[in-house]
């Protein structure tokens, strides 16, 4: 098949989105550099810093399926309108997911959340990609980076849950 696919790209996306999660979870900074632009990179590496100052470990798990998945914003965006090559598409896409959260401390006792419980969380996050790819075959196609990760993980009542 040939060009875009809304539901194979919105798959790949949530698979992203849900390993960039449990790698902020565990707080695995270097594999994190992988996944997210430099620019995103630091601010997660800053926030995982700040919530371990905090807490010595969290559980996250996210319940699937997705509640919901849509796309937010498309755009593209080029720098010479006849060559493809030198352009990007950015697509901003919004998760809603059940999830589980749980802190510990240094002495592995529970500090808040709690596991057993599932929270409804709505998640965003900003894909870009070469336009180029619209015309290729779409599994041939990786998603690229996250160039931008909003608020990674939020209750929907907007509370930070990590």
């Amino acid at each position: 098949k040939i060009g875009y696919n809304k539901k194979q790209f919105q798959e790949q996306a949530f698979n992203i989105y849900k390993e960039v999660n449990k790698l902020i979870a565990r707080g695995d900074i270097p594999s994190l550099q992988k996944a997210l632009t430099d620019d995103m990179h630091s601010t997660v590496k800053n926030e995982i810093r700040k919530r371990q100052s905090k807490w010595k470990s969290v559980h996250w798990e996210l319940v699937e399926p997705a509640v919901s998945i849509r796309t937010l914003k498309a755009r593209m965006i080029t720098l010479d309108k006849n060559d493809l090559n030198k352009a990007y598409v950015q697509l901003t896409l919004e998760f809603i997911t059940k999830q589980k959260f749980e802190a510990y401390n240094s002495k592995r006792e529970v500090v808040s959340g709690d596991k057993s419980k599932e929270v409804t969380a709505l998640g965003a996050s900003l894909h870009r990609h070469s336009a180029a790819f619209c015309f290729r075959k779409f599994h041939e196609n990786k998603v690229e980076k996250i160039y931008y990760l909003v608020a990674p993980v939020h209750d929907v009542s907007r509370r930070s849950i990590y």
